[in-house]
C-alpha cells in the first residue's frame, strides 16, 4: 500500500487545522471560544456599558478606557487571524507546495529544500474532521493533510494505513 499526495497548504486549510487541533482538550478549545465569541461579546458589553455611563455624566478618562477596551475585546478575532495568517507565512517553506509519500514503512515528506523520513512508530496519534486529517508526531507537532486533495478512495486508504500502522502514545 503506498500513497503520494501533492498540495499546497493553504491559509483556509491551516486556521481550520488550528480549529480541530484546538479541540483536543477544554483548556485550548476555551481558549479558542474566548478568542472568537466570548471576547467579542465581552467587548460590546463594554460599548453598550460606555453608552449608559455616558448618560450619567461619568468622566471622559473612564469612559475613554470603557470604549477602548470594548472596541479592543470586539476586534480581538480579526487579530487573532491577523497572527494566525502570520504564523502560516512563518512556517512555509518556498511556495508552500509539498508532498507527502505514505506506505508501510512511513511517511515521507518533500518541499521545497527539505526532505524528511518519519518512521510509523514516531506517529503518536491522528485526528480528523470533514476538512483535514491532522497527524501528530508530538502533541503540537502535526502534518495537515487537507481532505480536499485526496480522492475518496485514497482517504480511506489513508485512514486504514494509519489505523494498522499507528500505536497510541499515552
Amino acid at each position: 500500500m503506498s500513497q503520494k499526495l501533492e498540495f499546497a497548504l493553504t491559509f483556509r486549510d491551516y486556521y481550520d487545522g488550528q480549529l480541530l487541533h484546538a479541540r483536543r482538550a477544554w483548556w485550548p478549545r476555551l481558549n479558542m471560544f474566548m478568542y472568537r465569541f466570548g471576547f467579542p461579546a465581552w467587548g460590546f458589553l463594554l460599548v453598550i456599558l460606555g453608552i449608559v455611563l455616558t448618560t450619567l455624566g461619568t468622566a471622559r478618562s473612564l469612559l475613554a478606557i470603557v470604549f477602548f477596551a470594548g472596541l479592543f475585546l470586539m476586534s480581538y478575532p480579526v487579530y487573532m487571524r491577523l497572527r494566525l495568517k502570520y504564523c502560516f507565512r512563518q512556517t512555509r517553506t518556498g511556495d508552500g507546495s509539498m508532498t507527502f509519500e505514505f506506505d508501510d514503512t512511513g511517511i515521507r515528506s518533500t518541499t521545497q529544500g527539505t526532505r524528511g523520513e518519519i518512521e510509523w512508530s514516531a506517529i503518536r496519534a491522528v485526528r480528523e474532521d470533514e476538512k483535514l486529517l491532522l497527524i501528530y508526531l508530538a502533541p503540537a507537532k502535526m502534518f495537515m493533510i487537507p481532505k480536499r486533495v485526496c480522492t475518496p478512495g485514497q482517504l480511506e486508504e489513508l485512514r486504514q494505513l494509519c489505523k494498522s500502522r499507528i500505536t497510541p502514545h499515552h
